[in-house]
């Protein structure tokens, strides 16, 4: 399937189906601690770039073959930033036709001062923001974003949006060491979240290769001192456990193309997600595919994932490829 992945174990929302609207890496943020890499180039302009009957057909085939799993929640999520497609909307009350399965709509919220877009996310279930920075300068040290995407507009979308929406509103902090779990940067946070009043505050680490090789995420002193200025509204994302739903893909080389677009991948984690393939297959497909220019290797924490060719990765890892698998 080409917009419909999983099911995900996620670390937020359970067992969760996936629905990707926009092509790999559209986005208007081009964070430091994205897992897809750089965003070359920006895009700022919403569009519906493929129809929206075309990803619900999608949604709709892969509930039926999922008819006896069990699902959390059918969540929303670019390759890049959701709300870039313009029929969010209907994407959300179309699935909401197929299913009586919660939706939820995972964006880094740079459009939410825009009315019209918060009216289209009323009918979702829940809806989880990026909020990495309560200053302008630390907004634009991590996520980098577009000219077009103020931080003023960040704050002020936020704060609308929750005014309107009745449904679960749960920010996200991705905790970058000595760009956001300082003392000062945590307490300007706990003041934004005291004054937009989200349900809850996820905490987040960057667990897979960040965009630049110098991002670290915050270490366990930082990581406590977010969860004591935070208070009881945050909850701390752990890394999440459990397999990748795989079922509609007919060959290991299509299966670990559409899992390492999205979520870069080490060779132990592919091989105890594609277990419905003999043993042996993953590292021969994964050879396959970096021969055909399709997959590459990059490495971040000493360890190296698989992510898709595309991707652009600054000082990608020079390791042999047979040592890798």
């Amino acid at each position: 399937m080409k917009h419909v992945y999983g099911p995900v174990p996620s670390r937020r929302l359970g067992r969760s189906l996936g629905v990707d609207p926009i092509p790999l890496k559209t986005c208007n943020w081009n964070c430091v601690y994205c897992q897809l890499g750089r965003t070359k180039p920006y895009a700022p302009v919403r569009k519906e770039f493929y129809p929206a009957k075309e990803v619900l057909d999608e949604v709709g085939e892969a509930l039926k073959h999922l008819a006896l799993e069990r699902l959390d929640y059918i969540t929303l999520v670019g390759s890049g930033e959701t709300l870039l497609y313009s029929a969010i909307g209907e994407l959300i009350r179309g699935i909401k036709d197929l299913t009586p399965i919660p939706v939820a709509v995972i964006t880094n919220g740079s459009l939410l001062h825009q009315p019209e877009v918060r009216a289209e996310l009323m009918t979702a279930d829940a809806v989880l923001p990026n909020f990495d920075a309560a200053t302008s300068d630390g907004f634009t040290r991590i996520n980098r974003p577009h000219p077009s995407c103020s931080y003023h507009d960040q704050l002020e979308g936020l704060c609308s949006f929750r005014e309107e929406y009745e449904g679960k509103l749960w920010p996200e902090v991705m905790l970058v060491k000595d760009l956001n779990d300082t003392e000062d940067a945590l307490k300007a946070l706990a003041n934004v979240f005291e004054i937009i009043r989200p349900d809850k505050v996820h905490l987040s680490l960057p667990i897979r290769p960040p965009a630049e090789i110098w991002v670290r995420p915050s270490d366990e002193e930082g990581l406590m001192r977010a969860i004591a200025i935070l208070g009881k509204v945050a909850n701390v994302m752990h890394p999440y456990e459990g397999n990748f739903g795989l079922p509609s893909y007919e060959t290991p080389e299509s299966a670990i193309l559409n899992t390492i677009a999205r979520h870069p991948m080490t060779l132990i984690e592919l091989e105890h997600t594609l277990t419905r393939w003999v043993p042996g297959s993953v590292c021969s497909s994964l050879r396959t595919l970096a021969h055909s220019g399709k997959a590459k290797i990059v490495e971040r924490y000493g360890t190296p994932f698989w992510c898709a060719a595309t991707a652009d990765f600054p000082e990608k890892t020079s390791r042999p490829l047979k040592e890798a698998v």
